[in-house]
């Protein structure tokens, strides 16, 4: 169940959304708030044609303006929660901050529905051809309620998946569950989303899986190795789980464990792995890669030696061709990938001829400097990106059982523009989630 603790400062914030998940253990929660924030992003996005001759749509158009906010009664420096159901196309619930007096809730329950019933601030309305309840708490929520009744509240604690989540303006999301799927190893109990609506920290994903991780999920205390190069590369990706670790379950989950059996045998990958990326590596663009290879007593082999063990390893998978004494050029179809082997272990590769010796020069901009190391530290992995959409993204278990996923995204001007575009279907299928989009009659 949920119990919302982001803005507690903010009164009725964590009441009315634990109260929403208490109500409805089973099925999906969104809160946003303060709900001024979230309407001041209203004009940054698409106006669909015809919004204004739809009650929803004239209803958020009002909201945008203050002075017509305040004549409906609502409370700009509230939440504002929402309850949906996944075989339920209207809300189960909608209930919005609500400061006004009994008759401006009455006229705003007659925005929905002019043949509307009710008194002692409970209505009963159709919508497209549905029941709904309107409650109306004096100085707290206007509620709209699918259905002739209200489940009653009942207290529940706080999820440890909910704890630690930004305390700055934002929208929160809570799934009890996904549908089981074969791709995955494990069943998805718990999703939780933080989305910041004013910046002041980035936004977050955590999943709750039905078994403890395992250690595939521990970063590995292993240095990391890091390349160098001529210019700061525009993406770095770090993989901070050992390579023999990762192949080892990949084998596992394909059914060919004897594969790292053999691996084992002959090596030993205990580092993570370095990629650095200048333009799209899919349209042209070069990469390099860094990573580290050890012989079974974690001793570094020499680079004649390992390049020999390269080639009659990757003999039947790829057109594979020794390069001086230390390095290796790879065919894998249309592209060809270069390889070249350091005294200390390191190997590097790259998408050039050239690329794995810049990458192994003791002079050059690091691909990660210091700041970037304490940021990579205790993830899985990580993703940093400049461009029109700048990312940094990170991956890590915060629990036995609880996955993180936190990403920061900064867009300028010209990705805003492709964005609005982009959310302009969204935004018509929220509007007909909350009941009737552009064009549509009730």
């Amino acid at each position: 169940m949920l119990w919302w603790s982001v803005l507690a400062a903010r009164a009725g914030v964590v009441e009315d959304l634990g109260a929403a998940s208490a109500r409805y253990p089973k099925d999906a929660v969104v809160a946003c708030s303060p709900m001024s924030d979230l309407v001041a992003l209203l004009p940054e996005l698409p106006v669909p044609p015809g919004l204004s001759s739809s009650p929803t749509g004239r209803l958020l158009l009002e909201l945008t303006d203050p002075e017509l906010s305040t004549a409906l009664g609502i409370d700009p420096t509230g939440g504002v929660t929402m309850v949906t159901r996944e075989d339920q196309e209207l809300p189960v619930e909608l209930a919005l901050p609500f400061s006004g007096t009994e008759e401006q809730a009455d006229a705003l329950v007659r925005r929905f529905d002019p043949s509307a019933e009710g008194s002692d601030g409970v209505w009963s309305l159709a919508m497209r051809g549905h029941r709904f309840l309107v409650v109306h708490e004096p100085g707290r929520r206007w509620s709209l309620v699918s259905g002739s009744t209200r489940p009653p509240a009942q207290a529940a604690p706080l999820p440890e998946v909910l704890g630690g989540l930004p305390d700055v303006s934002g929208c929160a999301m809570y799934l009890p569950g996904l549908p089981p799927t074969g791709r995955l190893h494990f069943e998805i109990e718990e999703v939780v989303g933080f989305l910041p609506l004013r910046g002041g920290a980035p936004g977050a994903l955590r999943f709750v899986v039905d078994r403890p991780l395992g250690p595939l999920w521990t970063a590995t205390d292993a240095p990391l190795p890091v390349g160098r190069a001529d210019t700061a590369p525009d993406a770095v990706a770090v993989i901070s789980v050992p390579i023999q670790d990762l192949f080892t379950s990949l084998a596992t989950s394909q059914g060919t464990p004897e594969l790292a059996d053999e691996l084992r045998r002959h090596v030993s990958l205990p580092s993570g792995a370095t990629l650095a990326a200048w333009g799209d590596p899919r349209h042209g663009g070069r990469w390099m890669a860094m990573t580290e290879v050890l012989d079974r007593r974690g001793r570094p082999f020499s680079p004649r030696r390992l390049s020999r063990l390269a080639v009659r390893a990757l003999r039947d998978d790829a057109g594979v061709s020794r390069v001086g004494r230390d390095g290796l050029a790879m065919a894998f179809g249309d592209q060809t990938v270069y390889a070249r082997f350091a005294e200390d272990g390191r190997v590097a590769l790259g998408s050039e001829p050239i690329a794995p010796s810049i990458a192994l020069a003791s002079v050059g901009t690091p691909w990660l400097d210091g700041t970037d190391m304490e940021r990579v530290r205790g993830a899985l992995f990580t993703l940093s990106a400049t461009g029109a959409a700048s990312v940094e993204l990170a991956l890590r278990a915060s629990g036995e059982r609880t996955v993180e996923l936190v990403v920061e995204i900064s867009l300028d001007p010209s990705a805003r523009d492709d964005l609005r575009q982009g959310l302009q279907p969204v935004l018509e299928t929220v509007l007909g989630v909350m009941g009737e989009a552009p064009g549509m009659r009730r």
